[in-house]
């Protein structure tokens, strides 16, 4: 439900104003632009997709998504390291946790200063579209802080014995989340069968979002900055040799005919 979910969003966003970034590799892009901003990707160890799309956003660019392919893809089967019975994929993705706190949420922060500019100064073209981008970018950013925040604020509770507050303000989220989901489910898939989920989902999908993955974007954040931004460096320009791509006998990494070369039209 949550890849589901995660698909239909950048879709509405794609038509509201423009989709973020292509997850993973699933996507097509014009070489021209794509060839440029190989040019200056970090080439950190993961993230790429999401570092790909951040770049194509600072050049004033945007992205499309489309419901039409659907294409097989791997999510761990498991939630934690200690039930994934040893097993190694990739950078140690054998389980969600170690997926999402140690590879996706580590990146948000690091990629903070470009959220902020994007804020400032990102044009989608029309007025509606720069609004509704600019709200989306402002509850991404507060979501960095608050996760970063949250473990202070569960340390608080736990120093103060709030413990009855923090339950209730739990059960609250959690029946609100129950909603949230069934109204996706049940209302905007109804004309869907073909992906609606069952109701354990429904019910599962709160505690999901709101404790489990609480606490690997938490973990992951405060590991992106203690450990993941001072140790790993960016590595931009060193397979490039710090020159951009030719591209119509230019270098400048953003040359007028890279926007709608007219043998696409």
């Amino acid at each position: 439900m949550e890849f589901k979910i995660i698909s239909q969003m950048r879709y509405w966003e794609s038509i509201a104003h423009t989709t973020w970034f292509c997850h993973g590799m699933v996507g097509m892009w014009r070489r021209d632009r794509f060839m440029n901003i190989l040019s200056i990707h970090p080439f950190l160890p993961y993230g790429e997709d999401n570092w790909i799309g951040t770049s194509n956003l600072n050049s004033g660019w945007q992205l499309r998504q489309e419901l039409r392919c659907n294409i097989y893809t791997y999510t761990p089967p498991v939630m934690c390291p200690a039930c994934d019975n040893g097993r190694v994929q990739g950078y140690g993705a054998s389980s969600i946790w170690k997926q999402r706190a140690y590879r996706w949420f580590t990146n948000q922060p690091r990629r903070l200063q470009h959220r902020v500019m994007q804020f400032i100064f990102y044009d989608v073209g029309h007025t509606v579209g720069n609004f509704i981008f600019r709200i989306q970018m402002y509850r991404h950013v507060f979501t960095i802080f608050y996760n970063m925040l949250y473990p202070i604020f569960v340390l608080h509770v736990i120093v103060y014995r709030q413990f009855i507050a923090f339950a209730i303000l739990k059960s609250f989220m959690y029946s609100i989340g129950v909603l949230g989901y069934g109204l996706i489910n049940y209302g905007c898939w109804a004309h869907r069968p073909d992906i609606q989920v069952d109701f354990l989902t429904v019910l599962g999908m709160p505690f999901y979002q709101g404790w489990f993955l609480q606490a690997c974007e938490s973990f992951g954040h405060w590991r992106g900055v203690l450990y993941y931004i001072p140790f790993w460096k960016m590595k931009r320009f060193e397979y490039t040799g710090g020159e951009l791509p030719m591209y119509n006998g230019s270098r400048h990494p953003f040359p007028e005919t890279a926007f709608y070369p007219e043998e696409w039209e």
